[in-house]
């Protein structure tokens, strides 16, 4: 009598494999960089915006409340404690640090939902893949190229000059402000920004629209985001864009994010440096606007 199908001999699917063992499909972004093959996507990209908006709304509301407490005990107007140089910067740094840490936290979540096992190196800080170099001696010269970026910008600025001084200038009128935005602008921006634009963005853009439109999008996008503290700077808020363009163009020929952070810090760092020579050390600054 012939066994029934279903039971004789060696039992297998309609596609010739064994019950049970499925195997995994082929990796769509194999083909790619290991640097490129982010676990994220266009979705996560729209939930980043999502928490930026939501960031801003918080961190505005948080230290627009702080501010309040502070005059009520001060008993002066909250408009008049603002309209101090100090104050205005002090909260804009409080701002800036609580939207970058509700940022860094979403990214954090992301990136451990997707079970990567290091944080960093998933964002794309690793290793440098420039040949035979020695790394020391890769973000040297990209703190130096950062450097020497910042003074062509400085100069080429001077081709076009606002009719009005942009509003980031409010935070170079007292050696305070200057400090506060210094720490700010050379401490924590590069870090955070470079982890955004060239961690989390860039290879989401890179990987759907190709190397060159990702490194000119992400760039423009670095650039736009700037425009508040330039507005009505628009050469200068060009410029920054170009600036964006060649820190994403070293992220993506180094395939790592830390060359692009080192070329950003040379970058501030030698803005603050060209204001402390034109201001000798900080004491002829403009007046407070």
């Amino acid at each position: 009598m012939p066994e029934p199908e279903h039971i004789s001999g060696n039992p297998q699917s309609a596609e010739g494999e064994a019950p049970g063992l499925r195997v995994p499909p082929p990796d769509p972004y194999a083909h790619l960089p290991e640097d490129l093959r982010v676990p994220w996507g266009w979705v996560d990209l729209l939930g980043l915006l999502a928490i930026f908006v939501v960031a801003i709304l918080v961190s505005s509301l948080a230290v627009g409340a702080g501010l309040a407490l502070v005059a009520h005990a001060r008993n002066i107007d909250p408009q008049q404690l603002f309209s101090q140089p100090n104050v205005r910067t002090l909260v804009l740094a409080l701002q800036q640090t609580m939207t970058f840490a509700l940022l860094f936290a979403y990214l954090f979540v992301r990136v451990r939902a997707a079970g990567a096992n290091s944080f960093w190196r998933t964002l794309g800080w690793r290793g440098v893949a420039l040949g035979e170099g020695s790394r020391p001696a890769i973000y040297l010269l990209s703190l130096f190229g950062g450097a020497v970026l910042a003074t062509l910008v400085q100069f080429a600025s001077l081709l076009y000059r606002p009719e009005t001084p942009p509003p980031i200038e409010q935070f170079f009128r007292t050696r305070e402000s200057i400090f506060l935005t210094m720490g700010l602008a050379i401490g924590l921006a590069p870090l955070v920004e470079e982890t955004i634009f060239r961690g989390f963005l860039y290879p989401v853009l890179a990987r759907g629209l190709g190397i060159r439109a990702g490194v000119l999008l992400t760039g423009t996008l670095f650039g736009l985001t700037h425009a508040a503290q330039l507005w009505g700077a628009w050469w200068q808020i060009l410029l920054l864009m170009l600036v964006g363009i060649a820190f994403t163009t070293l992220r993506a020929v180094a395939g790592s994010v830390t060359p692009a952070y080192f070329a950003h810090l040379g970058y501030n760092s030698a803005l603050f440096v060209h204001f402390y020579a034109a201001t000798d050390g900080f004491r002829n600054l403009p007046a407070p606007l």
